[in-house]
């Protein structure tokens, strides 16, 4: 498979528009479009639909975009271990939950790429049901997640932080000053929740199905901070991290309700128990493994063994 061909879909695809792909690749629009012909003709299938002045992928052309940048990466990687002897370069790509992408993910990026600066991330929200298959298949890496557990002998699952859960809504709402809060009391109230299926979504989920609790609306949003401003407009509740939302309750722009038990959460990081823990991608889950043990103030001790 021709590797020019590649980089061009994947300009395409990232960009949605032949004219702006052209641009980037310094090429005109009339090659770029003979390219994915040819892609299309090789692999024979269509890989975009043509919507008048739009394009969208082809369920073929989704597929192909799932393998096409972690091709692109050991392209580079070869290159780069051929040009530049010794230099670590490639694509990690990993799942992971919103709030563990801005609360936790900041801090390990950070030390790994002042080691590693040729290696890239692709990291995406979590899918619970997916993530097994994911890690099968080399789509992705390594997974964080909300669970208790994802049951299988070819996965390496170990929990590495649990987190608080905090029942959250404006100051303005009526169960702001309301005590001993329980799953009936959401009776009533739209419910917000991030679109990602991690546990404490599927928690609350479940907890009002099974106590049959006629909330007035859900509404679904894409990012944890979509969520969080809509409640500081007064709309809903919701079941968050609650260091994803410490500083807006701190400020008073929301408030922690008063639920009659704790809630929190167990994070596991997960990856496959057959790959190796070389390169970059063992490097980066040694620093994983740090960062998580002194966070929570334990001695250093072998978690992904």
């Amino acid at each position: 498979m021709d590797f020019r061909l590649l980089r061009t879909f994947e300009a395409v695809s990232s960009m949605m528009s032949f004219n702006r792909a052209a641009e980037v690749l310094h090429c005109t629009q009339s090659t770029v479009s003979a390219q994915i012909k040819s892609l299309e003709e090789d692999l024979g299938t269509p890989v975009f639909e043509r919507l008048g002045r739009r394009i969208a992928l082809t369920p073929a052309g989704e597929k192909l975009r799932q393998h096409v940048r972690r091709l692109l990466a050991y392209e580079h990687e070869i290159r780069a271990i051929v040009g530049k002897a010794g230099e670590t370069a490639g694509l990690i790509s990993i799942r992971a939950p919103q709030s563990v992408v801005e609360l936790h993910l900041p801090t390990i990026l950070q030390r790994f790429c002042t080691v590693y600066p040729r290696v890239g991330f692709d990291i995406r929200n979590c899918g619970y049901y997916h993530l097994p298959d994911e890690l099968r298949s080399g789509e992705i890496d390594a997974g964080f997640l909300f669970a208790m557990t994802v049951e299988s002998v070819d996965l390496c699952n170990t929990e590495v932080w649990t987190e608080t859960l905090a029942y959250v809504a404006s100051p303005k709402s009526d169960l702001a000053k309301k005590d001993n809060l329980t799953i009936h009391d959401l009776t009533g109230q739209t419910i917000l929740l991030p679109r990602h299926d991690c546990a404490y979504r599927m928690q609350l989920q479940q907890a009002i199905a099974e106590a049959h609790v006629d909330t007035a609306a859900i509404i679904e949003l894409n990012s944890t901070k979509a969520v969080v401003q809509c409640l500081k407009a007064g709309i809903g509740v919701t079941l968050l991290p609650e260091r994803a939302v410490a500083r807006e309750i701190t400020a008073q722009q929301l408030v922690k309700l008063h639920w009659h038990e704790p809630t929190v959460a167990s994070l596991i990081f997960i990856r496959h128990r057959d790959k190796p823990l070389t390169g970059a991608y063992g490097a980066f889950v040694e620093m994983t493994e740090q960062y998580f043990t002194e966070l929570r103030c334990l001695p250093r001790d072998p978690l992904f063994k």
